[in-house]
C-alpha cells in the first residue's frame, strides 16, 4: 500500500486522544511495511516526538488564513508522496479543509465521535464508540464504508500482546486523566484518595501535555501516599495490567482499560464521552462519574472505598470486560483501507 498521511489535532490543550489513536493505526501500518507521514502543529510535533517509540516523519504545518488554503496545501503533500489515504482526526477540523481535496485520487478516511462534521467528503468514517450513528452517516453519503463499533477500537501495539496477572496478584490504584489532563483533575484525585486510601499505593501517569508538574510533583514530595509518578509513559499496557483498580479519563483510554480487564472508575470529562462510557457502564467492568460541571468527590470518595476491597467483585467486573474486545482494530482498519483503494 502507498504512504497513509495523517492530519491530527494534538496539544495541551485539545488532549492527545487523536494522536493516540492515530498512532495505533501508523503502527498497524508500519508492521506491514506502509509509510505514515503526520501532519501537525509545532506543538503536536513536539508532543508526538516525545513518544520513545516515535518513528513516523512528521511535516510542520504552517499557519493559513483558512482551512480551505490548508486543505490545497495538504492535497500537494498527497500528490507529492503518492498518499494512499488521508486521515483526519480532530475537531477543529471542518469541511473546508476537505473541499480541496474532493476529488483528489487518495482516500479520505475521517475519525468521528458524532459530530459528523467531515463525512460528507469522506470515503471511509472510522467511530470505535459506537455504531448509533452509521444511519446518519449513510444518510451524508451512501458509499460510505464504515468503520464502527468495538471491532475497529483502535489500541496500540502494546496492547496486542498482553500477560495478564490475576486480581490476587495485582497491587494498588493507577491514575491517569489523559495526555494532557485538560480538565486538571489528577491532582483533585490524588488529595481524595490521600483522604480516602492513604495507605493505598499508587501510581499516576501524566502524559507529555500535562501542564501542572510543578504543582503535582510538590503535593507527591509532602503527600503520605506511597506515590509512583510515571510521566510520558511509553507502555500504558504494563499500567493498567498490574493495577488492583484504575482511575481513568473516560476517553480512548476506556478501550484500552478493557482489553486490560481492569476495573475501573471512569471521569467523563466531555459530553461526546457519554454514549460510549455509559456503554461500558453497562458491561459491568467500569463505573462512571460526570466530572463535566464539577468534580464529584464524594461519590468518588464513596465508591472508590468499597470497590477496593472487595475481592469479589473485583473478580467479576474483570471477568465481565475479558468477554469484550481484542487489539486488533487498526488492523481491520487497514483492511477497509486497502479494499477501498
Amino acid at each position: 500500500m502507498r504512504p497513509l498521511v495523517f492530519r491530527v489535532e494534538a496539544s495541551t490543550q485539545s488532549g492527545l486522544g487523536h494522536l493516540m489513536r492515530c498512532l495505533a493505526i501508523a503502527q498497524a501500518a508500519e508492521d506491514q511495511s506502509i509509510p505514515s507521514i503526520f501532519l501537525l502543529s509545532e506543538e503536536g510535533k513536539v508532543l508526538a516526538r516525545a513518544r520513545h517509540d516515535w518513528t513516523y516523519d512528521v511535516i510542520s504545518v504552517p499557519i493559513f488564513e483558512s482551512q480551505h488554503e490548508e486543505g490545497s496545501w495538504i492535497r500537494e503533500i498527497l500528490n507529492a508522496v503518492n498518499a494512499s489515504a488521508l486521515i483526519v482526526d480532530g475537531y477543529s477540523f471542518t469541511s473546508e479543509l476537505l473541499v480541496p481535496i474532493r476529488n483528489c485520487e487518495t482516500s479520505v478516511v475521517v475519525l468521528d465521535d458524532g459530530s459528523n462534521a467531515l463525512t460528507a467528503f469522506a470515503d471511509i468514517v472510522i467511530n470505535p464508540a459506537t455504531r448509533e450513528y452509521d444511519e446518519l452517516y449513510l444518510q451524508s453519503q451512501a458509499s460510505l464504508r464504515l468503520c464502527t463499533g468495538d471491532k475497529y477500537r483502535l489500541l496500540r501495539r502494546e496492547f496486542q500482546v498482553l500477560s495478564l496477572p490475576s486480581i490476587e496478584a495485582r497491587h494498588g490504584i493507577a491514575v491517569n486523566l489523559g495526555g494532557s489532563d485538560p480538565m486538571s483533575l489528577t491532582l483533585p484525585v490524588l488529595q481524595l484518595l490521600q483522604q480516602t486510601l492513604p495507605e493505598v499505593p499508587v501510581r499516576v501517569v501524566t502524559g507529555a501535555g500535562y501542564r501542572n508538574l510543578p504543582a503535582l510533583e510538590r503535593f507527591i514530595a509532602q503527600s503520605p501516599l506511597a506515590v509512583q509518578h510515571i510521566h510520558n509513559c511509553q507502555n500504558m499496557a504494563d499500567v493498567w495490567s498490574h493495577a488492583r483498580v484504575a482511575i481513568s479519563a473516560a476517553g480512548g483510554s476506556q478501550f484500552e482499560l478493557a482489553v486490560c480487564q481492569t476495573p475501573s472508575l471512569l471521569l467523563m470529562v466531555a459530553e461526546n464521552q457519554r454514549g460510549a462510557t455509559n456503554l461500558a457502564r453497562s458491561q459491568g467492568w467500569c463505573e462512571f462519574f460526570d466530572c463535566t460541571t464539577e468534580f464529584p468527590e464524594p461519590r468518588l470518595s464513596s465508591a472508590l472505598t468499597e470497590l477496593f476491597f472487595n475481592e469479589h467483585r473485583l473478580k467479576e467486573m474483570s471477568a465481565k470486560a475479558s468477554k469484550l474486545h481484542d487489539a486488533l482494530g487498526a488492523i481491520r482498519v487497514l483492511e477497509v483501507i486497502s479494499e477501498a483503494l
